[in-house]
Formats: C-alpha cells, sequence, structure tokens
C-alpha cells in the first residue's frame, strides 16, 4: 500500500487518462499500472514466501482501478483530487481492505528472508494471471480454492512437525539462507568476509 501511495498515486500517475474513465479519446490510455500488478503477480509466483501479501490482494486493487468505486485510483494527480474534494465523497479504497486484512495475507510470508529476488524470466516461468485475465470464461477455474486448501494443508503439517517453531525462531538470529516456496532464484547478501575480500 505504502509503495503504491508513494510511487503512484502521490507521484501523479494519470490514472483519469490511462484507463480512460469516461473519455473517448485512446491515445493517452495504456494499462501501465495493470502491467504493474502483472509484475507483481509473476513476482508472487517465483518468490511466494518473500511477500507479505498474496495475489487476492493484487485482484481486488486491479478491481478497484477499473470500478471507480473508490476515490484512490481517480482523476490524475494528488492535487486534482484535493481540488475536486474527492476524499469527501468517496472513500480510499486501503480502508475496506484494511479491515478484512487477513483475507490478503500470505500464509507462507517468511520474515526473516533477507535475499535478493533475481527473477526468471524465460518464458516457461511468465505465467497468465490466469484469475484476473480468464475469471469471466465459462469454462475457467479458479486457482484460489486450490491455494487456500493447499496453504490450511501446509501450515497444519509444519505446526504438526514443529509446534516449537515460532519459539525457536524468536530465539535464532535473522537467518540469510532461509528457503523459499516459489521457483524464482534466491541471492543471499554477502557475507562479511566475502565483502571485505572484495574492498
Amino acid at each position: 500500500m505504502v509503495l503504491i501511495e508513494k510511487e503512484w498515486i502521490s507521484f501523479g500517475h494519470k490514472f483519469f487518462l490511462r484507463i480512460g474513465h469516461g473519455d473517448k479519446n485512446e491515445s493517452e490510455q495504456s494499462p501501465v499500472f495493470l502491467q504493474f500488478l502483472d509484475c507483481t503477480y509473476q513476482l508472487i509466483q517465483q518468490f511466494e514466501s518473500a511477500f507479505e501479501f498474496n495475489e487476492t490482494f493484487l485482484l481486488k486493487i486491479a478491481d478497484y482501478l477499473y470500478s471507480c468505486q473508490y476515490g484512490t485510483f481517480l482523476l490524475n494527480s494528488e492535487k486534482v483530487r484535493v481540488d475536486m474534494k474527492i476524499s469527501e465523497y468517496t472513500m480510499s479504497a486501503w480502508t475496506p481492505m484494511l479491515e478484512d486484512h487477513q483475507i490478503y495475507t500470505n500464509k507462507f510470508y517468511n520474515e526473516k528472508i533477507d535475499l535478493v529476488l533475481r527473477i526468471n524470466c524465460s518464458s516457461e516461468h511468465i505465467k497468465l494471471w490466469n484469475n484476473y485475465y480468464c475469471r469471466y470464461m465459462s469454462d475457467h477455474q479458479s486457482t484460489s480454492d486450490n491455494i487456500i486448501h493447499r496453504t490450511s494443508t501446509l501450515l497444519h503439517l509444519r505446526n504438526k512437525l514443529n509446534p516449537n517453531q515460532h519459539d525457536d525462531e524468536s530465539s535464532q538470529p535473522r537467518s540469510r539462507s532461509s528457503s523459499y516456496v516459489g521457483s524464482g532464484t534466491q541471492y543471499p547478501n554477502p557475507s562479511p568476509a566475502l565483502r571485505k575480500t572484495k574492498e
């Protein structure tokens, strides 16, 4: 949320022109923000345990982007939104999301991971965002239910095998070699000895 607020909303991404809300002129239309969400989705697929949010979070933002239901993604700049008193007539998109934040929380998130993420850009690792682009197709089957079931099963097994995991983690120093759930490549930060050698 902070990243989107700073880099897209506060810095003046022209949502009105890029999305084309009520504008017949298509010359300025471009799904730049949607492409950003898609790229984030690709990162989540390869580094699932590196993100505190899940795919549902991205889907909800994409829906809000085109629905005009909230003032967060309206007009072309923060100045225009203030001048038109958008906050007085609409609600922030973050309000309902914060109220139901557990829905958008990634259960596989590992806060101990301290690695540089290098996405694999080969075509076999770039996935179509089915749950967004194909969800209204008659034969589409959402993967969300399968993901929720898998998550619940894996968390249950993890807790069953190691019920004291959280206590053990809290007493251990932060690890730089934690395992990932995903298909991406992980690059640990150089050790102090290696950095000294390079210097």
